[in-house]
């Protein structure tokens, strides 16, 4: 098979401290470059957003994402702890478009239709963890190419 499209959804606000936030995005900078390696396609605002200053306006936000998620066959949504989060809408307009569903992030932090998905999707998966490392950045490329 080969590489998927993938809308990855992550927070960018809602992180205490700016060097948290940083050091998220690090994290998920290296994940998209993992993903890209073994050969999918990414879609992440992440790489444009810096901090918390350099957002498009909230229309035109969500006319670009509902878009991107339209197009892509997979999405993946990131939930690194409890938190508002504007990656919950994304989720569910994935789900209404019928897209196959990746999630990762601690079971508790989830909303609790969320942590039904597994069971009421065809094609949904729930990674039940809160950190991304190496390990982890395997089982999602595992799942992509199911």
């Amino acid at each position: 098979m080969s590489g998927r499209n993938i809308f990855l959804a992550a927070p960018i606000s809602g992180f205490q401290e700016k060097k948290e936030y940083e050091d998220y995005r690090l994290m998920l900078t290296n994940l998209i470059a993992f993903l890209r390696e073994n050969g999918h396609t990414v879609y992440s605002e992440i790489e444009n957003v810096y901090d918390d200053t350099c957002y498009d306006s909230p229309g035109k936000s969500a006319m670009d994402d509902f878009s991107k998620i339209s197009e892509c066959d997979t999405f993946l949504m990131l939930h690194p702890k409890r938190m508002q989060t504007s990656t919950f809408i994304e989720l569910g307009y994935a789900c209404a478009k019928s897209k196959k569903l990746v999630i990762v992030g601690d079971m508790k932090d989830l909303p609790y239709l969320a942590q039904g998905l597994e069971e009421s999707e065809r094609d949904a998966r729930i990674i039940n963890q809160s950190d991304l490392n190496e390990v982890v950045f395997e089982w999602i490329n595992d799942i992509m190419m199911e």
